[in-house]
């Protein structure tokens, strides 16, 4: 009843404020702060599309004015030279600026932090320099004039009030797009993305893709943007394209909180509205601006803290309503049972990898058999991670091949990339947990659960499914909670989960009782052999707990400076000479 309540008084806001903004240009003394009003709307559909890009998948766009640049000259130039109409360029303008945003992030994504900032950078000022110097097309920097503005039948918005609530119907419908997505999967993919790449990435996640559709969505917004600004303004420039717009709004998504799209609109308003209102303190306007951008950044902060507390409160309500799954493994067990020659599902061999003059594996091999539990040990050095960081993708191996489920996944002409490695069933969790700080302790889950090929699953199934996984790990009562609330051996059980979440065949788990109590190792290992046997799933184990080892493992590979040096079953490693005198030291023996 409270979830009820609070819903019903969010929505109760909502609609006061847009009751607000249909009648604020008649509360206003003249057409001036009407102008105003309609500038920083342009802004505010800017500054939700820089969200998405910046907020939302974490990539620093300082170009990001160029899309609104070709918004913009799409409408000056098809509006003056084929009298095209507005109501057609608007669309036009985002879906040309999307398609500059995919032409760009297809090359440049594939980079990171500052060198994408600067590549970036760089677009946004080639495009300026072309509108600047094509004087054939865009009448260089003259710009271009006469544009015409839109009109219904044979009625002319000219008037600032015409354009405050064509913007206000454009705004409210990217507030409400920017928001669907936010709590759509592939919002929930940027925010993983954000957090930890790699780790997206072996859950099935094309980084790749949902970067680019990052990039396009943004774009269009900006195009859209643009567009309405040349067909407002009546003429356009390219002194209005500088990097200093770029900028502007990317200071607005940083002041109002980056991924906050309430807070985005308000930084908007705030920093384009409030300059304006205190040109006549002129000697004391700057005073006035920096005391208010501090107050946002403190708002902004208490804010977000009180609004993702009140977010875990009320999803914590819905659980006790949730669908149980009464039995797990059948899912599981429908994906898993495939016949294989010889029981083998994996095969490794000859596989190296050297970091410069360092060979971190030389000539691996070994098989795997369905649903037996390996165990990879060796020192530190040994290239035990190393070997799982090719094996799921991260990394390239220099040579050999490995089939799983006798379909090559890496070999001399190629590997697969991560995301489709796991797609073909493997998933693995890391030496030091890498989870999604961003997300709750369920939508760690249901992140896996959205990469599942039935897209026809309803999403309560899917959030079903994720709660019964955090239930399997002895997670569900901290569903809601945040990741970072989590004790570290739950997180190690959240990070198995979510491994699990993918429905795999084959689990590769890295130390997973690394920093654990003996109590959380007794716990750990039933749950392995759980996975094993009930949910039918396959098990490669890196591991320095010969204990763990020993009690849980059917065979047992032993590397030692990047070499296979012993395999075999448990006791077979506990006699062998050179595991004992490599792994322990001469004379001692594995227990």
């Amino acid at each position: 009843m409270q979830a009820v309540n609070i819903s019903k008084e969010k929505y109760t806001r909502t609609l006061i404020v847009i009751a607000i903004l249909i009648i604020l240009p008649y509360l206003l003394s003249n057409q001036y702060y009407t102008h105003i009003l309609v500038l920083s709307g342009i802004y505010v559909i800017m500054a939700l599309g820089l969200n998405i890009v910046v907020g939302f998948a974490g990539l620093l766009d300082l170009g990001y004015i160029a899309f609104y640049a070709v918004g913009a000259y799409t409408c000056a130039l098809f509006s003056t030279y084929f009298e095209v109409s507005f109501w057609l360029l608007l669309p036009l303008g985002g879906v040309l600026a999307a398609i500059f945003g995919i032409l760009l992030g297809f090359p440049t994504l594939r980079v990171k932090g500052i060198y994408l900032a600067t590549v970036t950078l760089g677009f946004g000022e080639i495009i300026r320099l072309v509108i600047r110097n094509w004087d054939s097309l865009t009448n260089g920097p003259k710009g271009i004039m006469g544009i015409s503005h839109p009109h219904i039948f044979n009625f002319n918005l000219t008037s600032p009030v015409h354009f405050y609530y064509l913007i206000l119907i454009l705004g409210v419908a990217t507030t409400f797009i920017s928001y669907r997505l936010s709590k759509s999967p592939l919002g929930k993919f940027w925010i993983a993305i954000k957090d930890n790449e790699i780790a997206a990435s072996v859950l099935g996640i094309d980084t790749v893709k949902m970067k680019l559709y990052a990039f396009a969505i943004g774009a269009f917004f900006a195009g859209v943007a643009g567009c309405f600004f040349a067909s407002w303004q009546g003429f356009v420039a390219p002194i209005s394209f500088t990097f200093l717009e770029s900028i502007i709004v990317l200071c607005i998504v940083i002041l109002g909180g980056m991924g906050s799209i309430v807070g985005s609109i308000i930084s908007a308003l705030i920093l384009v509205i409030l300059p304006e209102l205190l040109r006549q303190f002129q000697l004391y306007r700057m005073l006035f601006f920096g005391l208010s951008l501090t107050f946002i950044m403190i708002y902004r902060s208490r804010r977000k803290i009180k609004a993702k507390e009140e977010s875990f409160r009320l999803e914590n309500d819905k659980i006790q309503k949730k669908e149980e799954i009464s039995n797990i493994k059948e899912i599981f067990q429908t994906k898993n049972e495939s016949a294989v020659k010889e029981n083998i599902i994996l095969e490794v061999e000859k596989i190296s990898k050297n970091f410069g003059g360092l060979k971190a594996l030389s000539n691996v091999n070994f098989k795997v058999r369905n649903l037996e539990i390996l165990s990879i040990i060796g020192p530190n050095g040994a290239g035990k991670t190393t070997f799982f960081n090719c094996m799921s993708g991260i990394e390239k191996a220099d040579q050999g091949r490995i089939n799983f489920y006798e379909q090559r996944i890496i070999g001399n002409y190629g590997s697969l990339p991560a995301h489709k490695i796991a797609k073909l069933g493997i998933s693995r969790t890391f030496q030091n947990t890498c989870l999604f700080e961003s997300l709750s302790v369920l939508e760690n889950v249901l992140i896996g659960t959205y990469i599942q090929q039935n897209k026809n699953q309803k999403e309560n199934k899917k959030e079903t499914l994720a709660l019964e996984l955090l239930n399997y790990v002895g997670l569900k009562e901290k569903s809601y909670e945040r990741v970072n609330n989590l004790s570290y051996g739950h997180q190690r059980y959240l990070e198995i989960a979510r491994a699990l979440s993918v429905r795999p065949k084959l689990l590769l788990l890295d130390e997973p009782a690394n920093g654990l109590n003996l109590h959380e190792k007794e716990i750990l290992m039933n749950l392995l052999l759980d996975i094993r046997e009930k949910l039918h799933v396959t098990i490669i184990l890196i591991e320095h707990d010969m204990r763990v080892v020993m009690k849980i493992s059917d065979h047992i590979v032993v590397l030692d400076h990047g070499e296979r040096i012993a395999y075999g079953t448990p006791i077979e490693i506990q006699n062998n000479r050179l595991v004992q005198e490599a792994y322990l030291g001469r004379g001692k023996k594995v227990e």
